[in-house]
This record gives structure tokens, C-alpha cells and sequence, in this order.
């Protein structure tokens, strides 16, 4: 998990505002099993979870660019 959060949070803390710099914070509190089990699909993010970074960090498990694999 921290490959794939680490790395989402590296390309995103720059620019974040303080908005956004809280909701990585509680994103980086929910427990990697949940969190690997929301990016494999194996089960739904809870609506009291949803946000738009999470579902932008969920997504982002699929973009190989974003890891700096040539596309």
C-alpha cells in the first residue's frame, strides 16, 4: 500500500492547499486492509469514506503513467 499511496501523495503534496492537505491526512489514517480491499474491488468504499481524492487515489491504481511506466 505504501507504494501506491506513497506515490499519489508524493505527485499531490506540493499543490495541495490545506483543504486537501487534511483529507490526505485522514485518507492516510484508514487501515491498508481497507484500502486494499476498496482498490482491488473487493469491496465498496463506504459512503461515509467517499471523497473525491480518494476515488481520484483509487483510480489512479490503474494508470500506469502514474507509477512512470511509459505508456
Amino acid at each position: 500500500m505504501d507504494i501506491v499511496v506513497g506515490t499519489f501523495v508524493q505527485a499531490r503534496i506540493a499543490n495541495s492547499d490545506d483543504a486537501e492537505l487534511q483529507e490526505l491526512e485522514r485518507i492516510l489514517e484508514i487501515s491498508d486492509q481497507d484500502l486494499l480491499a476498496w482498490m482491488t474491488g473487493a469491496q465498496p468504499v463506504p459512503d461515509d469514506q467517499q471523497s473525491a481524492l480518494l476515488q481520484e487515489m483509487l483510480a489512479a491504481r490503474f494508470d500506469e503513467t502514474f507509477f512512470g511506466n511509459p505508456e
